[in-house]
């Protein structure tokens, strides 16, 4: 009886570490989740920077004409009237 209970019991052990280490929600399943979190985070924290640029460049072109100007300059390469336009080229590093 000891013997039948001693097998059960190492079988059972065997299984619960089997789903610990290689079953569903294992440890390995577990660090990958971790990996993929921290790597969603990194990104959400990045989109989140690139949103408060946005929102400032939303708020300046609602506020008035000198971020559109400048928007229309850099762009478009726009010029106010009066204003002079010099291209300036730079010779080619050998």
């Amino acid at each position: 009886m000891a013997k039948f209970l001693i097998i059960i019991l190492t079988i059972s052990l065997l299984w619960m570490q089997y789903r610990l280490w290689w079953g569903e929600g294992s440890y390995h399943d577990n660090m990958k989740l971790a990996q993929q979190i921290a790597l969603q985070q990194k990104q959400l924290s990045e989109e989140e920077i690139r949103n408060q640029a946005l929102r400032k460049d939303i708020e300046n072109l609602k506020k008035g004409n000198e971020a559109l100007e400048e928007l229309a300059r850099e762009q478009l390469g726009l010029i106010k009237q009066g204003e002079y336009f010099f291209r300036v080229i730079r010779p080619a590093k050998k």
